[in-house]
C-alpha cells in the first residue's frame, strides 16, 4: 500500500473517522483489533472512542474485539542496573497497571466481550504481532494529530502502523 503528503493529511487533520482499505477481501468473523495507549492518562478519552467504534464494527461484521495496548519494554534500560533492581517486579507492576488502565477503558467504554493483549515493546510492533497472530481483520485505531516539533520528537504510531501493517484500518480521530 503506498502512501502520499495527502493520505498523511488526511488522516491528521480529518475531523471524522477515515476507513483505508486494503486488497483482501472481508470475511464475516474476521477479529476487530482496537489499538490503544492504556498507559498514558492524556488518551483516555481518544481510547473511548476507539473502542466504541470498534464494538460497532465487531457486532455489523460479526468479529471478536481484541483490544491492544503495549507497556515499555524496561531491558535497554535496566539492564546496566540489573543487580540493583528487581526488574520483574517493576515489569509486573507496569503491566498490572497497563492491565488496570485498560478495563477502566473498557468500562467506560461499556465494552462486555473482548479478549485483552497487553505486551511489553514498541506500540506498533506489539500491534503488529498481535495482528500476525490472529491473521488480518480490521484494525481500529486513534490519531493524536501532533505537527511541528512535537511530531518530530514523539513520532505518531498510528503513521508507523500504517507503514508497516498490511490490513483496513479506521483511523478515529482525537478532535
Amino acid at each position: 500500500v503506498v502512501r502520499t503528503p495527502d493520505d498523511w493529511n488526511l488522516l491528521r487533520h480529518s475531523r471524522i473517522p477515515v476507513l483505508l482499505t486494503g486488497t483482501s477481501d472481508w470475511t464475516p468473523g474476521q477479529p476487530i483489533l482496537a489499538a490503544i495507549n492504556a498507559l498514558d492518562p492524556s488518551h483516555h478519552d481518544l481510547n473511548i472512542k476507539i473502542l466504541q467504534r470498534a464494538v460497532t464494527m465487531a457486532k455489523a461484521c460479526h468479529g471478536m474485539l481484541h483490544i491492544i495496548s503495549a507497556y515499555p519494554s524496561l531491558e535497554p534500560w535496566l539492564s546496566p542496573i540489573r543487580d540493583a533492581v528487581d526488574a520483574d517486579t517493576i515489569r509486573a507492576e507496569i503491566e498490572s497497571d497497563t492491565r488496570a488502565q485498560l478495563e477502566r477503558a473498557v468500562a467506560s467504554a461499556s465494552v462486555t466481550e473482548h479478549i485483552s493483549h497487553i505486551l511489553p515493546g514498541r506500540p506498533a510492533a506489539v500491534v503488529e504481532s498481535v495482528r500476525a497472530e490472529l491473521g488480518g481483520g480490521l484494525l481500529v485505531i486513534g490519531s493524536r494529530a501532533r505537527s511541528g516539533v512535537e511530531a518530530a520528537i514523539l513520532g505518531n504510531t498510528a503513521e508507523t502502523l500504517l507503514h508497516q501493517i498490511d490490513t483496513d484500518v479506521l483511523v478515529i480521530p482525537n478532535d
